[in-house]
This record gives C-alpha cells, structure tokens and sequence, in this order.
C-alpha cells in the first residue's frame, strides 16, 4: 500500500485502493489502520492519507519495528488475496 501511495496518480479513497490492489475494503480499512498504528502514514488536514516518512530504508545492522511491520503486512495481504 506504500508503494501505491508513491505513484503520482494515487487517490485517497477506499475505493481507488481497493480497485487497484484487488483487495476487499476490510482489507484495506486494516492495512490503513495498521500503517496509521506504525506512523508511516497519516492524514492532512483534508482528510487525504500521506505519508509521514520517506521512502523505508534500513540496513542489516538495524532493526526496524516500522519496516518489519509493513513487510508482514504485504506479505499478508498478497498471501489473502491469493486464497480468496
């Protein structure tokens, strides 16, 4: 879901999301939900989800809670959609 929301013509809506990546919408309210949880991703005053921090970066060397948590949450969501 990070990655849909780098491209330049992401909408943030329920809709355009789960149009895009094949998924339910309670599949992606709990991405989002999970995403917001970790603080990579947030809302402007709009309404409009953003990301809080740049592209996800880290090295062997360290361990990052974030990171590891959208990994699984990709690995899930590809694991869902392809079991349904």
């Amino acid at each position: 879901m990070i990655t849909l929301m780098e491209t330049d013509n992401f909408e943030s809506s329920i809709e355009h999301i789960c149009e895009r990546l094949e998924i339910s919408e309670m599949r992606a309210e709990t991405v989002l939900r999970n995403l917001e949880n970790a603080q990579l991703i947030g809302r402007d005053e709009k309404g409009v989800y953003v990301l809080l921090k740049g592209p996800l970066r880290t090295t062997e060397d360290i361990s990052s809670k974030a990171l590891r948590a959208s990994h699984k949450e990709t690995l899930d969501m590809s694991n869902w959609s392809t079991s349904h």
